[in-house]
């Protein structure tokens, strides 16, 4: 009977062999393409309609919830996500929850959100916006400088 560790040690020589991993990738995709059936609709092209053979659908099926249970559902993933919705949700917070704190946003924002009046909806879209934005790498850096992660960078220009 094979042993989790020789079974582990297996696959993870599998994983680490690029010609494996693109054989099989390839060869993946060649029958996911070859699955297709497309009945064409000639006098109405948009209404053409394609299906996937039931067997591969299965095969697609089984790889995408593999993938989900394995990568998407990952701790590793969920610890990521948790930080980015706490890091999104406190500059939110010292942007509009905090007096003056619109002056944080480049002047281009600062110039639409003054041009409304004190409570106007719309100010919570711009803040959301100008967030919505901005890359992950600048979003943490952003907050960095809000929470003084690493003080050093207070004084990087925005």
């Amino acid at each position: 009977m094979v042993q989790a560790a020789e079974l582990y040690d297996t696959f993870k020589e599998i994983a680490s062999n690029g010609k494996f991993r693109t054989d099989l990738t390839a060869g993946l995709v060649n029958r996911f393409i070859n699955g297709i059936r497309v009945e064409y609709d000639s006098e109405i092209p948009a209404l053409s309609k394609a299906y996937l053979d039931p067997k591969i659908r299965e095969e697609v099926e089984v790889l995408k919830n593999l993938t989900f249970v394995t990568q998407i559902e990952s701790p590793r993933v969920k610890v990521s996500e948790f930080r980015g919705k706490e890091i999104v949700r406190e500059i939110f917070r010292a942007i509009y929850d905090t007096h003056n704190g619109y002056k944080l946003m480049p002047d281009d924002f600062k110039k639409m959100y003054e041009g409304l009046p004190d409570c106007h909806p719309y100010r919570r879209r711009i803040v959301v916006d100008f967030i919505a934005g901005m890359t992950d790498r600048y979003a943490i850096e952003f907050y960095g400088r809000l929470k003084s992660e690493n003080p050093q960078t207070i004084f990087k220009p925005l």
